[in-house]
Order: C-alpha cells, then structure tokens, then sequence
C-alpha cells in the first residue's frame, strides 16, 4: 500500500480527475443542441411533463418558448387550456377509448387577453383517450397528444385517512 502513499501518484490521480471532467463538460457544451427561437410560420411539437402520463388533474405542455396547461372538469365536461403567451387559434381533437377519431374542434377563448380556453368534451377521460391539440401563438403552430390519464385527479393519501391522524 505504499504505493497510495506517494505523493506523486496521488497529484496524477486528481489531476487525471480534474482532466476527465473538463473533458466531459467541454464535450458537452461543444457537441449539445442550441435552443433556438420559434421561427415564423414553422410547426413545433410541445412535449407532454410526467403529469400527463399520471392522475394529477392537468397536464403541462413544454417548448422552449411555449408552455400550455390542459386541466379537465369531469362534472362539466370541459377541458380548460392555459397558455403562456396570447393564442390566435386553439383546436383540439380525441381519440375515444376505442380507438375512434373525433374530428378536431375550435376551441373558445375564456376571457379577453386569449391565454385561457375552453371547450365541451366529446369523448369520456380514460386511460386509453387521447387528447391532440394545435395552438397558434407568436405566428407557429405547436402541436402535441397525450392520454386523458391525467384527467382524473387521485389524492396518492386517501382524505379518511387524514382525518383519523
């Protein structure tokens, strides 16, 4: 074990350390994707966060310059759209639980500022329901489709159980 003891072999290691991640992050920032301003008249997807996949009651929607929030009101059937910049046009579309397309459908605007829509569902929330959406806003088009899991919002704690704490 003298060997780890010296002083020299113990400089080489960190250095060789220190040398890796350097490496690492000079590769990184080098080879990686910039980001890049959504281009007039272009299509972008919107990428669907984990909330989507799980009964959390909404949905979040990401780009890098766009974000939208999808929540489901089961006792109205409606589906409500928050966006994060004013939209020009909002529709959205369902697949059933049976695999049957429901045509797209213009989505209403809730409020003047056009941040907040609406609209009646056509289809029953369920595991296998998709939801597809198409908004206009900043002269693009961001599109995306998720499952209506997330319609349906389930404590992960049960309230009685709560309350007998």
């Amino acid at each position: 074990m003298n060997f780890f003891k010296n002083k020299y072999v113990i400089a080489i290691i960190v250095i060789a350390l220190v040398l890796a991640l350097l490496t690492y992050l000079l590769m990184d920032s080098s080879v990686k994707e910039r980001p890049q301003a959504a281009i007039d008249n272009q299509s972008y997807p919107l990428v669907a966060k984990p909330n989507c996949r799980y009964s959390s009651g909404e949905c979040e929607l990401h780009n890098l310059s766009f974000d939208a929030k999808l929540t489901v009101n089961l006792e109205e059937k409606r589906i409500y759209l928050t966006a994060s910049a004013p939209l020009k046009n909002a529709m959205m579309g369902f697949v059933d639980q049976n695999g049957t397309e429901v045509a797209p459908t213009q989505m209403l605007p809730k409020g003047d500022d056009n941040k907040q829509w609406f609209m009646e569902m056509s289809v029953e929330a369920g595991e296998n329901s998709i939801v597809r959406v198409v908004l206009q806003a900043n002269n693009a088009l961001y599109f995306a489709d998720t499952s209506l899991q997330f319609a349906s919002y389930q404590a992960a704690v049960d309230e009685s159980s709560r309350k007998n704490q």
